[in-house]
């Protein structure tokens, strides 16, 4: 296990990060923006930006961002977590499968750009719940509902705006 860096090596690892934006080494090492996010030094938003970018060029030019209202099938099983919301200071989560053939909506055009996770929820909302929410959340009265968060990879994969014939036609944001 790799000693803790002192605060001194965290500022200067900060201000050389800072200066470079996203480091060439990192990014070779890196598969994915999300790798790049998880490095143990302090980030700042100006690498986060360039993490998601970085995770974005792995997607391919055909990528578009989903867009508020953007209905999107399942063309295979898709991995997910499954955010369970409550009335209180704390939400809930499960690693969830979204079964082959689910409509999915886009509810609200991302936050960033380039995001690394896309929030949804199935268009057969009430249906799909007991899937996606353990009963014993289902029970709880302070229970406030659900969403799903998606894997920016695997939406490509394995989402399919609904009305195109092949793959997800994917333009950038």
């Amino acid at each position: 296990m790799r000693k803790p860096r002192t605060y001194e090596q965290l500022r200067r690892i900060e201000d050389w990060l800072q200066n470079r934006k996203c480091t060439r080494k990192l990014v070779r090492e890196a598969r994915s923006g999300s790798d790049l996010l998880k490095i143990p030094t302090v980030m700042t938003e100006s690498n986060k930006e360039s993490a998601r970018k970085y995770d974005w060029s792995l997607l391919g030019p055909d990528m578009r961002c989903p867009r508020e209202g953007d209905v999107y099938i399942a063309v295979r099983d898709v991995p997910a977590c499954s955010m369970i919301y409550f009335r209180a200071p704390f939400t809930g989560g499960e690693k969830v499968l979204i079964p082959s053939g689910t409509r999915i909506r886009v509810p609200l055009d991302p936050v960033y750009e380039n995001p690394i996770t896309i929030l949804a929820s199935p268009t057969d909302y009430k249906e799909m719940e007991k899937d996606f929410v353990p009963e014993s959340d289902l029970r709880d009265p302070k229970y406030a509902g659900y969403g799903l968060a998606i894997d920016i990879h695997e939406f490509k994969e394995g989402l399919q705006l609904e009305g195109e014939k092949t793959g997800v036609n994917f333009a950038q944001c």
